[in-house]
Order: C-alpha cells, then structure tokens, then sequence
C-alpha cells in the first residue's frame, strides 16, 4: 500500500513539475520529499544595488516549480550543493534560497507566502512533531536561488538538493499549525535594501498584524557589518526581541542565530493591531558608504485563529508585481483563496 501511494504521488509529480532539469522523489515510508534540480553555475553577484524582491531584482534562477503531492505538514528541510558525482560543495555560494507558496499569501505583507527562507548562515531546520506548517494538494510551490560565489570559486556544474521532511494528517494528535513570519525594515516588492554610511546607524519599520499569535521561532538576516535585528513595541518603546548578529574581528557577517522562543511557554505574544517596529542596526568601520544591505526578521508564527489569515488579494499592486518578478501569472479572484487552511 506505501509503495502504491509513493508511486502515484510521484507520477503527480513528474506531471506537473516545470523548471530546471530536476529529479523528485516522494518516500511515504520516511515522509520525505527530495528534490535534486541542475546544474547551474554558482556565479559571483553583483554587490551593488541588485538586491530587491526580498533579496533579489531580477537575480534570482528559477530552479523549480511543482505541485505538492499531499495534504500534509511541513516540519524540517536540509539543504546541500553537489556537484555531479554527489559531493557537497560550500553553501556559502549562494546569498539565499527560498520556496515560494503561490497559494497563500504573507501575514505582514500582501506578497506571496515564503514557505522556506535560507540564506548562507542558515542551518537545516527540523521541527518537533508537534508543529508544522500546514500545506495541500495542489499547492504550486516555486524554487528560487540567487548564487553569489566567490570570484575564486572553481568552476563547477552546481545541483541543488532540498530535503523536505512532512508530517501526515492522520497523525494523533494533531501538531500545531504555524506559518511562515516575515518583516523587514526596509519592505518593497521590488527593491528592499539601503546604504550604510561609516558609523553606527539604525534603520527602522513599523507594521501591525491582521490576526493575534505567538512566534515560536525566530531568526535574522543581515549582511556585513551588521551588529543586530530586534523587534519593538512600537507604542512602549520596550524590546522584546534582540537577535545578534556573530561577527569577525573586522565586522564581518559569521551567523546568526536562531531564537527558540516556545521552550518555556507558548512563545513570543503578539496582538492585532497592535504596532510593532523592526529595527536593524548596522555599524561600518570602513570610509566607505557599503550598498545593498539588509535587516529582516523571519519566523513560525502560531495563529491564534487560522481561519482569519488574510486571503489572496488578487487586485493589489504588490501583489501582482511579485508575482510577475517571480515568472507567474497573478490569480484570478475566483482562484483566490480564503485564509489559511489546515
């Protein structure tokens, strides 16, 4: 019977995969989906003002777009870069890759959901059984890569491999659904980076969310010379969240670190429409103004009702301009999905 299922599910994937030459496999059995798509070429990136579209104007490769197979929650990826004969090569040769939901918008802003967000200080992400984000049959996902290797790499054919681990939805009992949370200090659809001049400087966004949860789990991503990404209570002034970043002697981007915020407790509290602020802080001890630099914040964010997630808003500007950057025609209204659903 699992071996029937896996083979139905993979002919529905072969169907409607589209993009890179790719290979995927579904194992019912380990509840793993593996995804192998290439090569491609890790090529430098240009660091000037090319980033944008959440890390990316017109830089990022489509690597893949497929339909999930199952209705399912998502609870861990891995990631790795191989060459031909399977060897792993350095991660640091891309900035960021993410796997897009078409099918569900984000909480913050009227963008497509970033189901998978990695860049190159991120680590593989396994979560308990008792979490998942919730994802259906059907729901068209989409692989994106932007590559920044080293103008010294050598040359190599690069395949890219993403192992998303599922939970099934006859699991008792039922994990809790989170979704993916994003902000950014500087949000635009199609260009989200600043200048950092010489100095210690602070860039700042206020947002507020449509519906009251808890953050589980949160990360930051900043580039070099980047000190810290918190968030604020826009009204108080009070921290409640300060994520550091770790540096080199000169200042130099090494990681950051991933805040597990539900180990003792629900997690962090957060109300709708209450405001909130994204503060990055940035301090360049060079004489030079350094571009493209960024301050985001990104996590799980359990709902506190799943059903008032904001729907697909099909008309709106960001929305469709996402969309287009991304190579995919905008839904239709009658397409268009109400909320989250689990």
């Amino acid at each position: 019977m699992i071996r029937s299922l896996a083979v139905t599910i993979l002919v529905s994937c072969a169907l409607f995969s589209r993009g890179a030459a790719q290979n995927i496999t579904l194992d019912s059995a380990r509840h793993t989906l593996v995804m192998r798509a290439g090569p491609f070429t890790a090529e430098p990136a240009e660091h000037s003002e090319h980033y944008g579209h959440a890390g990316m104007m017109g830089s990022d490769d489509p690597v893949q777009w497929f339909m999930w197979p199952c209705d399912a929650w998502l609870r861990g990826f891995a990631l790795r870069l191989e060459d031909t004969k399977g060897r792993e090569l350095p991660l640091r040769w891309i900035h960021h890759l993410k796997v897009v939901n078409f099918a569900r918008r984000q909480l913050v802003y009227p963008i497509t959901e970033r189901l998978i967000a990695v860049s190159r200080e991120s680590r593989d992400v396994k979560l308990p059984v008792s979490v998942g984000i919730p994802v259906r049959a059907g729901d068209e996902l989409g692989v994106y890569v932007m590559w920044d290797a080293p103008a010294d790499a050598p040359s190599h054919e690069v395949f890219i491999r993403i192992e998303l681990q599922w939970t099934p939805t006859n699991l008792l009992p039922r994990p809790v659904s989170a979704l993916p949370f994003q902000v950014d200090v500087r949000f635009a659809v199609a260009r989200n980076t600043f200048p950092v001049p010489p100095g210690r400087h602070e860039w700042a966004s206020d947002f507020e969310l449509p519906v009251s949860g808890h953050l589980l789990i949160a990360g930051g991503h900043l580039h070099d010379y980047g000190v810290s990404v918190r968030l604020e209570d826009a009204t108080t002034g009070k921290r409640i969240l300060n994520i550091e970043a770790r540096r080199d002697s000169s200042g130099r981007l090494l990681g950051m670190p991933r805040k597990l915020l539900a180990l003792r407790g629900e997690g962090l509290r957060l109300r709708a429409g209450r405001r909130y602020r994204i503060v990055a802080v940035y301090d360049n001890p060079t004489a030079d103004t350094i571009p493209g630099a960024m301050g985001i914040i990104g996590g799980l964010f359990v709902p506190d009702d799943l059903r008032r997630w904001p729907a697909i808003d099909p008309a709106n500007a960001d929305y469709r301009l996402d969309m287009q950057l991304l190579g995919r025609p905008a839904i239709t209204a009658r397409r268009a999905k109400g909320g989250a659903q689990e």
